[in-house]
């Protein structure tokens, strides 16, 4: 393995999402209201194209989201800095047609942490992103949000692709988990049509650990 500082460590961080360049089908889960105390989730399907940009230092995703609220297009928007060797995150919602604020991170152990600041019926929110499983084929985000600094922090949403035209079973586990993050304990609940899911209580994997404990 090449050390973090090495120039070959650079190259390889710059590939990191070259795992998703192709054609998707996305299944979402999203809290229908969130920071409200909502535990109502929707979920429904989607299909993602994503191509690299300026030599492989970025890349696009261009979504068709089948939202039950309504359907509707966004793109997501990706650039890597060699010299803070870092990525940074832009999503821009068709519905709106703004730049939202980005998310910086990068990816250790097989996995990728995402960080950034925005603002949520007028208060400030701090946003986590997760990326798991890209070697599986079937590679998994999650989102979470806290409104309290970070102290604490929900899961706001997820998407689960599998390459076009396989679909991904809706009883597979949300969580892929690989690379350095531990075992996810949990327990099953119904979320939602009694669907069974597993959500993580543990407190101790890398996805509890990002705001000091989720609730979930």
């Amino acid at each position: 393995m090449d050390p973090i500082g090495s120039p070959d460590a650079a190259d390889d961080e710059a590939k990191a999402f070259d795992f998703l360049v192709g054609r998707w089908r996305v299944h979402h889960s999203k809290l229908r209201r969130r920071l409200a105390g909502c535990t109502d989730w929707d979920e429904f399907e989607g299909e993602l194209r994503s191509r690299p940009l300026l030599g492989g230092l970025g890349n696009i995703d261009e979504n068709a989201l089948n939202d039950p609220s309504g359907a509707y297009e966004a793109v997501a928007l990706r650039l890597f800095d060699p010299a803070l060797r870092r990525w940074s995150i832009w999503w821009v919602d068709g519905r709106r047609n703004l730049l939202e604020p980005p998310v910086h991170g990068d990816f250790r152990s097989g996995t990728g942490l995402f960080t950034g600041e925005d603002v949520l019926d007028g208060r400030p929110i701090l946003i986590r992103f997760f990326w798991t499983g890209m070697e599986t084929g079937r590679p998994r985000w999650e989102q979470a949000f806290s409104g309290d600094g970070g102290a604490h922090g929900k899961r706001i949403g997820s998407c689960s692709w599998s390459r076009w035209p396989d679909t991904l079973p809706l009883g597979d586990p949300p969580h892929l988990v690989t690379g350095g993050w531990e075992r996810l304990l949990g327990e099953t609940c119904a979320v939602p049509d009694s669907e069974a899911r597993r959500l993580c209580h543990c407190r101790t994997c890398g996805f509890c650990r990002c705001f000091g404990g989720l609730a979930l």
